[in-house]
């Protein structure tokens, strides 16, 4: 594993823990997929996600620009669904922080899993001797962890 896989898996794992203890809401799906994002900066299955679709589906269609439509669509309509999510306050008051950097998380990795070409480029270029995902996944992770322990000191959550 390289420093960026190490880097996820430290900050994704911490993020999950931090919303089960707290309870956050909608528990205990953040801590779940904080815990998918953990594993998959491990193991990098996203890398060969595409080249799996990709052999699975070659039979049926002969173009695979259907198949990349399709998932550029999919990166589109998650992040209008975040947008909303952002401008939408939560139901019942709650802070919802560490919902919309889950979100946020999720939709990282559906960007760099469609393979967009100059996107790539940018994401992993160096900053500062770390490539930018590894920055990106550092900030969304230590958001979700701050907003996951602020939501559960205000709600009074690990008070007896």
């Amino acid at each position: 594993m390289d420093i960026v896989q190490w880097i996820g898996v430290w900050v994704f794992g911490a993020a999950a823990a931090a919303c089960l203890v707290a309870g956050t809401r909608p528990w205990p799906l953040l801590g779940l997929a904080n815990a998918c994002f953990a594993i998959e900066a491990a193991v990098s299955w996203r890398r060969r996600l595409p080249e799996t679709i990709r052999s699975a589906v070659s039979e049926a269609t002969g173009s695979l620009g259907l198949l990349h439509l399709a998932t550029l669509l999919l990166v589109i309509a998650a992040g209008l669904f975040v947008l909303a999510k952002l401008r939408q306050p939560a139901a019942d008051g709650a802070n919802s922080g560490a919902a919309t950097a889950t979100l946020l998380s999720a939709l990282l990795f559906l960007v760099d899993t469609a393979s967009l070409g100059g996107i790539d480029t940018l994401l992993y270029r160096e900053a500062n001797g770390l490539p930018v995902i590894g920055w990106l996944w550092s900030l969304l992770g230590a958001a979700t962890i701050l907003a996951a322990l602020s939501a559960a000191r205000r709600s009074g959550a690990n008070k007896r």
